[in-house]
């Protein structure tokens, strides 16, 4: 991050999920240069495993709750995180410190930055992904072996 310039603004994305397209980061990007954090997110039937997203009674994204940590109500939650998200630097620098690890994993979320975020009343906007492909990450060779399937698919289709 200290090789950041405050004036610039982060896309963070995942080295396993390799289907994420352009079309879906450039909203993303839009937000963060208008002064928003952009948040990825999709709707899923089985949430399963994710982070949910809590909104609040006017739909305003007000945290994300990892699964471990999500109460019954929270877990039935279906939109969820996907981990991507754009922000300005100098924001991302200033949350980034103020993170713990005091939730039941004992990890620091990089997700506690959507609270921080609220908290210093900067807009979260939330971008649905165009598939549910680019989303899906690689954590083994089932999973690479479906990825490539799903890509081949999408290339004959294109």
């Amino acid at each position: 991050m200290p090789a950041i310039a405050a004036d610039h603004t982060v896309l963070v994305l995942y080295g396993d999920v390799p289907l994420i397209t352009s079309d879906t980061l450039t909203p993303l990007i839009d937000q963060a240069q208008h002064g928003a954090l952009g948040l990825l997110t999709a709707t899923l039937n089985d949430p399963h495993g994710y982070g949910r997203i809590v909104r609040d009674a006017q739909n305003a994204v007000t945290r994300i709750v990892e699964q471990k940590d999500a109460s019954e109500a929270e877990r039935r939650i279906t939109e969820v995180n996907t981990g991507m998200l754009a922000v300005n630097a100098a924001c991302l620098q200033r949350w980034v410190s103020q993170l713990d690890n005091r939730n039941a994993q004992g990890e620091f979320y990089l997700t506690d930055i959507i609270a921080l975020a609220v908290k210093e009343h900067v807009p979260v906007h939330t971008v649905q992904a165009a598939a549910i492909d680019e989303i899906l990450g690689v954590n083994d060779r089932a999973q690479l072996a479906d990825l490539e399937r799903r890509y081949q698919r999408r290339e004959r289709s294109a």
